[in-house]
């Protein structure tokens, strides 16, 4: 009880109710979620061409879209045979690309990180990446297989590159 009479009238306040958590609610299908491949200055020409040269059918398309058309094709190939993608050197300080592939794509890269036996959904959309612009006639990554190999004919250290 309080002193002043006006504060003995108010009513209590109840606690705000809980709203139902999000994760019954379904993911939509045509969602789109972004990925960020880190590639060289020379894949970038080369994304660019490719992208001039779908232009020619489509002048609506953009450079993200057409990287997305390049790791869809590459996702394909991988479900048809995962050995035929050749791992390649990853390296994350490199310049970033975006692909904005959907769900249903999205989750075929996370079967493939199980498969390839790696946690980053963005090494195996790199190795997906070099291994699509390698197939189109561009400039590939090194290849781990090719760096092994450069490293048994040297003593020296290993340089990477990218041409």
């Amino acid at each position: 009880m309080f002193l002043n009479p006006v504060l003995n009238q108010m009513k209590t306040v109840e606690p705000p109710k809980q709203r139902p958590s999000r994760s019954s609610r379904k993911e939509r299908s045509d969602k789109i979620k972004d990925v960020k491949i880190p590639l060289s200055a020379v894949s970038w020409g080369f994304l660019r061409q490719y992208k001039n040269k779908l232009a020619l059918q489509d002048p609506d398309i953009c450079l993200t879209d057409s990287n997305t058309h390049l790791l869809i094709t590459a996702i394909l190939d991988a479900e048809k045979s995962p050995d035929l993608i050749p791992e390649v050197v990853y390296d994350a300080k490199l310049e970033f690309v975006t692909c904005k592939p959907t769900v249903y794509y999205r989750e075929k890269m996370d079967a493939l990180c199980i498969l390839w036996n790696t946690r980053s959904v963005r090494k195996v959309a790199h190795r997906l990446m070099s291994y699509a612009i390698a197939k189109e006639g561009g400039p590939g990554a090194e290849t781990l297989d090719s760096r092994k190999n450069k490293s048994d004919d040297s003593s020296g250290p290993v340089i990477k590159i990218y041409s």
